[in-house]
This record gives C-alpha cells, structure tokens and sequence, in this order.
C-alpha cells in the first residue's frame, strides 16, 4: 500500500498539432508527472470538437502483446528446483540489503511502428515453434497421466489372476465392473449388493490399509440397482485399455508406451530451454516496450481534435507545471499552447520522511 500526502495541482489544458500527438504523449508517459484526464463535454460541445480514438495500431499491438505472453507462458512451464527453507530466508534478506536488478536485454525504440516490428520479427522467428512444442509437451503429459492411471488400475487386477480382460466386457446379457471402493464400506456393500442383486459373482482383493479392490458380475437387466448400489458405496471404476489379453501383458506394453511418452515429453522440454535460453530476456524486453506503448496508445481516448488539432486535459503538480510546459513545446517542436488553471489539492505525492517505511512495505510484499 502505497503511503501518499496532499500535493497542489493544476488543471493541464493543451493543444498540439495532429502529427505531433505520439511525440507529446511519450514524452508525457515518460514524465509520469500528468494526470491525463478526459476532456470536458462542455469544452467539446464549445470548440466543436470530436472525441479522440485510439490509434489503429493498439489492435495490433494487443494481438502481439497475447502472443508473447503465450510464449512467455511456455517457458514457465520448465522444470525448476524449488529453494530450500535455507535458501528463501537467505535470498529475502539479501535482496533486502541489497535488492538484485532483474537482468534484461535493453531495447529502444523511437516510435510505436519500431517497436511493433522488432516484436513480429521475434514472433514469426520463434512463436510457431514454440506453439508446436507446447501442444506436443501437454499431449504427452496427458498420455502419460492416461498410461500411469491404466498401469495402476491393471496392477490391480492381476491381484484377481483374471485369465483375460475379456471377462470385465460386458454383453448383451451380463454386466461386469471393476473398481475400488474405501476398506471400510466393504462389509455394507457386500451385504447390500447381496439383498438387491441376484445371482451375484463378487470377488475382492485387498490394495493397502484404506483401499479395497472388487470385480462384478451380474445379468444385465441389474446393471441399474448394481451400479446404484456401486455408486453408494462410494465405488471408484478402474481406468482400463481396450478388454483384451491378459493383465500382466497389457500392463507391459503400456509401460514401454509411458516410457517412450517421457522421452518425447523430455525431448520438448529440452527444445524449449534452448529456444528459451536464446529469446527469453529480449520477449521480455520487447513486451515491455509495447505494454508501454499499448498504454500511450489508450491515452490517446481521453483526447478530442480538430481536424488539424489535438486537445489534451488533465492535472499536473503545480511545482511541475513550467516543466511539462516545456517538455510539451519541445515534443510539439514550439507549436502548442498550454495553459494551467483551477488549483486543487489532491492526495499524489508519497512524503520524503515516509520513504524507508515505504522501501518495507514494498519488501515485504
């Protein structure tokens, strides 16, 4: 939170020509010391004037800002080591004696079209590729959390020396399943199932301490009271591949498949550390080129024009005034007119004593 106090301002109320508004909004962004405003209906109405949109650019610049984000994102998705207990509470009092500055490729641009063009070149270069990586990567990751899920579940069933899968397919006239269901609803499940279920194969198979494994069989016009039953009990059906072949065999092809999906999800990681070991510091360096330009070009809304013109409204700290005066004329090359008006106190200024407090605050947070 951050600690302010009273500070005089003066209403800003400028005009520029047309062509110069990117240069006086830059240079004003880089000030940071106006309170860009919208300008007054009753002004508007006055000069006959037209309210201001944005640039056409901002639409281009949002679609490329999403896509280097999406990038980003990517590489976020590398493996780290988390730092040990240790480690946290020496990095915090380092960095809080002596705060480390997030090293980051510099970049400058003289206009928004620069820095739109330097962001689709690194897009183009790498944005696709990357894509590919990403879908690759997750599709891997979902295989292999499918093959685990089905290993387990085959584990299981080998405790129940099944001869073949093929006796958990269901058919025209029976119904089986196989799940598990918590130790302790084992006896009430027995029993229920025996009240409502008949004739009834029931065969179980202890996993651990918590855990019980049960395989059915039934006719199928009782598939409704014995899933109803199942479900009470809080019954959790297997995940199973295809109902064929022997358990043991099954689960041994699976795990030569789980072991060739880490592979492929390792070879994707490893392609996207290198393309992020190369890219990474100069998207994050551009990114933050056309955030700040995306915000300049927002500004531009608050803004209403002549055919010729633009008006700019807003507030500025009285004590800075004849300086954004001069930054304005400069931008404009000496063709604006600026004029302050209608002192006000508004709270914008953190006070000098309350800068170390502050310095803690943002520390901590």
């Amino acid at each position: 939170m951050t600690i302010l106090k009273p500070a005089k301002m003066a209403e800003l109320r400028a005009i520029v020509p047309l062509e110069k508004r990117e240069e006086v909004v830059r240079t004003l962004h880089e000030k940071g010391k106006v309170q860009l405003e919208s300008v007054d209906e009753e002004i508007i109405s006055e000069l006959e004037l037209e309210r201001e949109s944005a640039p056409e650019t901002l639409g281009e610049i949002t679609n490329l800002t999403m896509e280097i984000d999406r990038v980003l994102n990517v590489f976020e998705k590398l493996p780290t080591t988390p730092p040990t207990g240790k480690e946290k509470i020496k990095n915090y009092w380092n960095n809080f004696f002596e705060p480390q500055e997030i090293e980051k490729k510099e970049m400058e641009t003289e206009s928004r079209k620069k820095a739109l063009e330097i962001g689709e070149e690194i897009i183009k270069e790498v944005g696709s590729e990357v894509k590919d990586l990403d879908k690759k990567l997750e599709d891997s990751k979902d295989k292999i959390q499918e093959f685990e899920e089905k290993i387990r579940s085959l584990r299981i069933l080998e405790k129940f020396n099944l001869g073949s899968l093929k006796v958990l397919k269901p058919s025209e006239f029976t119904f089986a399943k196989a799940g598990t269901i918590p130790q302790e609803n084992w006896t009430d499940l027995k029993k229920d199932l025996r009240e409502k279920v008949e004739p009834l194969v029931l065969q179980s198979r202890k996993i651990n301490e918590k855990e019980k494994a049960i395989c059915i069989w039934t006719l199928s016009e009782n598939e409704e009271k014995a899933l109803e039953t199942l479900n009470f009990h809080s019954f959790n059906s297997l995940n199973l591949p295809r109902l064929r072949g022997k358990p043991r065999k099954t689960r041994k092809e699976l795990e030569k498949k789980l072991q060739k999906k880490k592979e492929e999800k390792e070879d994707c990681l490893q392609k996207i550390e290198e393309i992020s070991q190369k890219h990474e510091k100069k998207l994050l360096a551009v990114n933050e080129v056309l955030n700040i330009e995306k915000e300049r070009a927002e500004a531009v809304n608050n803004f209403s024009k002549t055919e010729t013109a633009t008006v700019i409204q807003g507030w500025v700290p009285k004590s800075e005034a004849d300086e954004v005066e001069a930054a304005i004329s400069k931008a404009s090359d000496g063709i604006s007119q600026v004029k302050f008006s209608n002192p006000r106190i508004q709270i914008m200024i953190p006070p000098n004593c309350f800068k170390i407090l502050q310095y803690w605050k943002d520390s901590k947070s």
